[in-house]
This record gives C-alpha cells, structure tokens and sequence, in this order.
C-alpha cells in the first residue's frame, strides 16, 4: 500500500519540490544570514561599543534565549494558526529587529535587539518542518529536510563573501540594516507562494492532489496501533525524544560557537583583511552543503540513519580537535582541518528530524521537533558562543574544541548503541522493519 502511494504521487514531484522546497530553502537561507551576520561584524562591534571577548559571546548566545521560548512554543502556533501563518509573522518581525540591530547605542540594546530576534525567528524551524511533513511522503523526507537545511550552511558559505564586501565599503551598521531587509521581501513571496494546504494547491491536478492526499493519510493512519495517546505527554514519555536532544545539543554547542567564532579565529592570524576574512570563513560551509546533500541521499536510498548520522559526528569532532591543536599562524593547515571538518559538520541534521517522523505521528512529530529544537538550541546555541568566547578572551584559542569533540564522540558512541540495541531487539532490515523495531522499542520504554 506505501509503495503504492509513492507512486502515485510521483507525477506532482518536481512542482512541490519547486513550490514548497525551494520557497522554504530560500526563506531559512535568510533567517540564518540575519542570525549570524554577527559573527562577521564581531570585531567591529567590539571595537565600537567597547565589548570584551567574554559579553561579545554572550550576544551571539543570547539570541537562542529568545529562539528557544518561541522554539518551544512553534508546536501550538502552528496548530493553532497555521506553519504558513506563523512564518509570515515571523518574517516580518525578524526583519525589523534585524535591521533595529544596526541602530543601537550600546551593549544593553544589542542585547535586546538580539533576543527580540531570536524571539521572532524562534517558530520558524518547527514550521518549516511541518509544510516538509505535510507534502512529503517518507520515502522522500530525507531529501526534502536535507534540501532546505542546506540553507544553514549556504548562509554561512554566502555570509562571509557577502558581509566581508559590504564591511569593506560600509560599516556593520549599515550591513545589519541591508541584511535586514530581505526578510520584509520575502514575506510577500512567502504569502503568494505557500498554499493554506495540498487542497488549496492550484498548481496540483485534481488527481495530483488526491493521490498526495491519500498517500499522506494512509502513512498516517500505520501509527494508529502505535500510538494510543497524543501530545505532549507522549513525546516526553519517550528516552528516544531525550537521546535526539541530549545529542542535538552536544552537536550544537559546537556548530554555534564555530560558526560565531570562525571569522575572529581566522582573523587572528593578523594577516587578512575583511573580504578574505569572509571568503575564507566560506569555504568549511560550501563543504557542509556538499556534505550535508551526500548524506541524506545515501540516508534515503539505504533507508539508514545510525551509521549517517553517528560517523559524521565522530569525524568532525576529531578534526576539530587536530584543529585546536594548530596555531593561527598556521593559516593553510588550520583552513585544511576546519573545511575537512565542514563536510561531515551537520550530515546529522535533517536525519534527525526525520528520525522523529519516523517515531510519532504528525501531530506529535510536531511537539517533537519543537521539544527537541528547542533544548537543542538552548543548550548548544547559547552555551557554544558563550564558553568560546569565555575561553578566547583567556587566550585558549578554540580550546572548546578538546570539550566540544569529547563530548560529540560520547554522544555518537550512545547513540550507536541504542540504535543497535533496537537492530538486534527486531531481527530485522530495511526501512519498515527498521521504523516497526524503533515504535516497539519506544513502547516498551
């Protein structure tokens, strides 16, 4: 019967990948370029408004305050109103503070503006994931989340070329503001494009959109023996909802505090300029995306996620650890180590989420996503920044590499293990076989 609906929904395939997937990439591509433009204008800021290294981190991690309030809150929102709702209000308010955060007089504001920021991109992910869950059928999830995850690393990538150019002619002032502004744009092509739901779809056929709809429906309807009660009570019931973001957070805590600190780490070599600052903060981001896109290929085709996930993370966090080990003088072989180490950096992110479609229903995925997304963040996306710069402004350049790696390397060995516990409890391969141990598996706990 799935595979049955597989096929039938192929005919509608490269318009929702078009309409939906491309819509959502370029919407989170510039949420992310107005959440860490800061790292880039850094050096700036600090200079301007007199911040020391210790206070500098504390307003690239006092964003994730806000973040995780409305992270956390993203489940009800779009329940209540709707993921293309939630989105539309959020673009809006994050481009206002955004562009508020090139007005500010001193450390207060722009610790205020931060968080006002993170408060307004906080639902932005668990709606996004929704419209994913909702027009894409599991065979094909892995590539879809992938797909516009691939925005955080491009941002990245395009942040640095791109702010290192208006650096280089402007000040951070008036990079924040014109950073700031796409959002206010896209919130008129979001409101055209993003259809209320699959029945609303005018770019569908009727038969499109009934085989889309039926194959969504019958994948939900396998969870009805599952699952006997809904909400939140059933997500925290479950140790898989606490290892994803026990695991999340250990991997952000270094994701969030590399890609803030990057561009000063790099610039420590006190050979550079601004622009090639920025394009040399590019290139570990243009190996994530690459990364990032192998991964959730390989990850659908061989319907694994383990070995996908749990690897990658034990080999970045080795690089990063070789790389702590490199003075910045040593510009050539630290750039090697931390491009090699983007490649593998975030392969587990959108495995991740979709992990969570494969344990709960639709509803429930949603209380999931948001739970996890939002200790995930809060723990990783505040602390990362914080203790780098806490540990930078002692002179320990990078040293939360040694704590970040050790910490990652336990995570995945855990993981492995559950996991593998789960293999061995069904007997079983393949996909289904795969998704039916995991549900008894969680029953059982």
């Amino acid at each position: 019967m799935e595979e049955a609906g597989i096929a039938s929904v192929s005919s509608s395939n490269s318009v929702r990948w078009v309409r939906i997937v491309l819509v959502i990439f370029l919407m989170y591509t510039i949420s992310y370029f107005d959440r860490t433009n800061i790292g880039l204008a850094l050096p700036s800021i600090r200079r301007d408004l007199g911040i020391d290294a210790t206070h500098a981190g504390l307003v690239g991690g006092i964003f994730f305050w806000g973040y995780v309030i409305t992270f956390m809150a993203g489940g009800w929102l779009v329940s209540r109103f709707g993921a293309r709702r939630v989105v539309l209000v959020a673009l809006i308010c994050w481009g206002a503070a955004a562009m508020t955060t090139g007005l500010v007089r001193n450390l207060n504001e722009l610790l205020a503006v931060r968080l006002v920021l993170g408060i307004a991109e906080g639902p932005v992910w668990t709606s996004a994931a929704s419209l994913t869950a909702s027009w894409f059928v599991r065979s094909e999830r892995g590539n879809a989340f992938g797909l516009w995850v691939i925005s955080s690393p491009l941002d990245a990538l395009l942040a640095g070329p791109v702010s290192g150019l208006l650096l280089a002619h402007h000040d951070w002032r008036a990079m924040m503001i014109i950073e700031g502004l796409p959002a206010w744009i896209w919130a008129v092509v979001w409101y055209f494009m993003i259809p209320k739901g699959v029945a609303e779809a005018r770019w569908l056929s009727d038969a499109q959109n009934q085989s889309l709809t039926r194959a969504l429906a019958e994948e939900q309807a396998s969870f009805t023996s599952v699952t006997q009660h809904s909400g939140i009570r059933r997500v925290i019931s479950l140790k898989a909802t606490w290892f994803l973001a026990g695991g999340f957070s250990l991997i952000n805590l270094v994701v969030y505090g590399f890609m803030l600190w990057l561009p000063t780490s790099i610039a420590a070599s006190g050979k550079l300029g601004p622009v090639e600052v920025g394009v040399l903060s590019a290139l570990p981001w243009a190996a994530c995306i690459v990364g990032i896109l192998v991964s959730t290929r390989s990850s659908d085709r061989h319907q694994e996620w383990r070995l996908h996930a749990g690897v990658p993370i034990l080999i970045a966090g080795l690089l990063l650890l070789i790389a702590a080990n490199v003075p910045p003088s040593s510009l050539a072989l630290r750039m090697t180590l931390f491009t090699a180490m983007g490649f593998f950096l975030q392969m587990f992110l959108p495995l991740i989420f979709v992990y969570v479609t494969e344990l709960l229903p639709a509803a429930d995925a949603i209380v999931g996503t948001a739970l996890i997304g939002a200790i995930g963040n809060l723990v990783g996306g505040f602390l990362g920044p914080v203790l780098v710069g806490m540990l930078s402004g002692k002179g320990s350049d990078f040293a939360l590499a040694f704590f970040g790696a050790g910490m990652l390397r336990a995570d995945g060995r855990r993981a492995g293990v559950v996991r593998a516990a789960a293999s061995r409890a069904g007997g079983g391969a393949g996909g289904r076989a795969m998704t039916c141990v995991d549900r008894r598996l969680n029953r059982s706990v």
